[in-house]
């Protein structure tokens, strides 16, 4: 009966350490769509982080001929690559991505354009998630990803950056 008994409680603590590891480490990924004036050319980019049992990096497609806004993600660990999607390990305790976002592009007058960056935060992972200045992660918040659905970004033909930061 002893024998039993520890037997059921082993396979208790299995379940329940099982379905809290799952729930805890959920894989999840999101997409982030950069909008900008719609052009004969490329207007739209979409690059996507996330975080996952299985690490995934797929490089960034060469830049269009024409295009009015460009969005990559800087791969911090050799910042001479730029990807378009960037799943990290789901076990790393925090997250951050570098994302460089060219909201003019090469084309029409040199006067400051706008493009607009949107995704759905119900495809975030659990925790908090913002986007902040710059590509160190410690910049001003700019916005709290679970709270809004986009962000407007407002420059000429430079590469602006910031930090999507799971703290």
């Amino acid at each position: 009966m002893k024998n039993t008994h520890s037997i059921f409680t082993t396979f208790l603590v299995f379940i329940f350490l099982t379905s809290f590891t799952g729930l805890a480490f959920a894989d999840w990924k999101l997409d982030l769509v950069a909008t900008g004036k719609k052009i004969k050319g490329q207007y739209k980019s979409t690059v996507t982080i996330g975080a996952a049992q299985k690490v995934s990096h797929i490089p960034a497609p060469p830049t269009a001929p024409v295009y009015s806004c460009r969005m990559v993600i800087y791969d911090t660990s050799d910042w001479s690559a730029t990807l378009n999607t960037d799943i990290h390990d789901i076990s790393q305790p925090s997250q951050m991505w570098v994302i460089s976002v060219n909201p003019h592009g090469n084309t029409g007058p040199p006067a400051d354009q706008s493009v607009t960056i949107s995704w759905n935060p119900d495809k975030l992972g659990s925790g908090n998630f913002e986007i902040r200045e710059g590509w160190d992660g410690t910049g001003a918040v700019v916005v709290n990803m679970k709270e809004k659905t986009s962000m407007t970004v407002i420059g000429g033909n430079e590469d602006i950056y910031f930090s999507i930061v799971q703290p």
